[in-house]
């Protein structure tokens, strides 16, 4: 009979001189697609807090409508307001605000 050292020794003995092929073969295709999924997401919303507003596709960003028949006649944009941005979706949904 030999002596078996208890499963945490083995643990930690291992986990010491692990690799990242070692982290990669160990949590699969799928843990790394999550993995890789979490850091897009999480990208995401770093660009959202530094970047919350897009520009108005109805006006192109100049915040107001040029006239059909009197082409130098403008008025604000219906849309933004005449600001040119508009929140951007993910703020909308992730953040709650308007």
């Amino acid at each position: 009979m030999c002596f078996q050292p208890p499963l945490t020794m083995q643990v930690l003995e291992t986990s010491t001189n692990s690799t990242v092929a070692d982290i990669v073969r160990a949590l699969g295709p799928m843990g790394m697609l999550v993995v890789f999924g979490l850091a897009a997401f999480a990208l995401y919303v770093v660009s959202l807090s530094l970047h919350p507003y897009a520009k108005c596709g109805r006006c192109k960003g100049m915040g107001r409508h040029k006239g059909s028949m009197f082409s130098y006649a403008t008025r604000p944009c219906n849309s933004c307001k005449g600001r040119g941005t508009h929140p951007r979706l993910g703020r909308k949904v992730l953040f709650k605000q308007p």
